[in-house]
């Protein structure tokens, strides 16, 4: 966890566009944050990053499967057709 001011710092950009990027990275459960008084604290949300690659990954599969499977069927209709 780092207060968004500090990361900004090591970043090299201003608080404002920083604060930006992490809205982004906020909405799409890349990161969460909480509030301290003044002082915003950010972290990588690990759990919904987990979740988001889990998705991807069958994702891969299904569309590797689909392939796998058109590619079968062309060869089966090649072989069919004695073009194999």
């Amino acid at each position: 966890e780092i207060r968004v001011s500090e990361l900004a710092e090591r970043c090299g950009v201003s608080q404002p566009r920083m604060s930006w990027h992490l809205r982004i990275l906020r909405k799409a459960q890349v990161i969460d944050t909480r509030r301290d008084g003044r002082e915003v604290f950010c972290r990588l949300d690990r759990d919904a990053i987990a979740v988001q690659q889990r998705n991807f990954n069958d994702m891969l599969a299904a569309r590797s499967s689909d392939a796998v499977s058109a590619a079968s069927s062309l060869t089966r209709s090649a072989i069919t057709e004695g073009q194999l």
